[in-house]
């Protein structure tokens, strides 16, 4: 380190410090966020859908579907009944 600079860090900081402090003396924050939006705008956007539709998937979700409907059978068919 030159001992003319003015530094945040003293002339016997371990290197370990400097590491964790990642060699900064200073942080400057400019933020701009219609400028950022401005330039990072896009002018169309895209994006894909992957559907999974293998065997495994329909098996599990007809097994959902018919504990989903035995589910709600077994409450309201007891009504059903009561009512007649």
């Amino acid at each position: 380190m030159n001992a003319s600079l003015i530094s945040r860090f003293q002339l016997n900081t371990s290197i370990q410090l400097l590491v964790d402090a990642l060699f900064i003396e200073q942080w400057h924050f400019n933020v701009s966020y219609p400028s950022f939006y401005e330039q990072c705008a896009p002018t169309y956007c895209h994006y894909t859908v992957n559907e999974h539709n293998n065997a495994l998937h329909v098996v599990s979700q007809i097994l959902g579907l018919y504990g989903g409907l035995t589910v709600i059978l077994r409450f309201i068919v007891p009504l059903i009944v009561e009512l007649y």
